[in-house]
């Protein structure tokens, strides 16, 4: 089955860019509040922090995407900042706006069977699907938890799901992939690092993590499909 692990980071919008009537909506339960100035501009700042939680009030900031049988990864960011396109840790770190990213995905997508995510479900598909409908794409697949599909389906296997039976509240994959000994002091160096070439200084930091993050959840899909997954010996 051709599978692709996905994982996403956003970035909330300029609060002064947002318009005044969903600014006074979003901070109206400051507003009722009797705080000093020091905690209403506190309060306002983790308003402002949670911007990048939901499609309307933030973007895709990076997409990683990694194919397993092909073992290759690369990370679509909206990051000005970095060359066009660069390699690091075998992964292509390729410059797009959001909706070049969003459509690049959609087209891209239909290639595989299953995706493999943490806490997708939830966030991450949603999020891409109604970014995408704000640029005016139309989402081109559907996702199933099941993983027999029917024509156009593409089954979704959330690890988050997976790892977090039994808890309550949200899981971290961090925490979890530490626990199953998933850690990025394992995780692979491109021929250019072992040749001590160093590499990573003009990466913005976010991309260095998504791309861990991306390992950690191959690495976790590694341990399901070998312990866990109806293909485990």
């Amino acid at each position: 089955m051709r599978t692709l692990i996905l994982t996403l980071e956003t970035v909330g919008d300029e609060w002064d860019a947002l318009d005044e009537e969903t600014r006074k909506v979003l901070s109206s339960w400051i507003m009722r509040g009797v705080y000093t100035d020091a905690e209403q501009a506190s309060l306002t700042k983790q308003v402002v922090d949670r911007l990048r939680f939901s499609p309307y009030t933030g973007k895709v900031l990076a997409l990683s995407l990694f194919d397993i049988s092909l073992q290759t990864g690369v990370v679509y960011h909206t990051l000005r900042s970095m060359p066009d396109e660069y390699v690091w840790q075998g992964s292509v770190y390729k410059y797009k706006t959001e909706y070049e990213l969003l459509e690049n995905f959609w087209e891209g997508i239909s290639q595989y069977e299953r995706i493999v995510t943490f806490h997708g479900e939830r966030i991450h598909i949603s999020f891409l699907e109604m970014r995408s409908i704000a640029q005016r794409i139309r989402p081109s697949s559907v996702f199933s938890r099941s993983p027999f599909v029917s024509s156009g389906e593409i089954s979704h296997l959330d690890l988050a799901s997976v790892y977090g039976r039994g808890r309550r509240g949200r899981v971290s994959l961090r925490v979890v992939a530490s626990g199953m000994g998933v850690i990025p002091e394992n995780f692979p160096e491109s021929e250019s690092e072992r040749e001590g070439e160093a590499t990573d200084h003009i990466l913005d930091p976010l991309l260095i993590s998504i791309q861990h993050d991306t390992f950690r959840i191959k690495g976790l899909f590694d341990v399901w499909q070998s312990y866990i997954g109806p293909e485990a010996e």
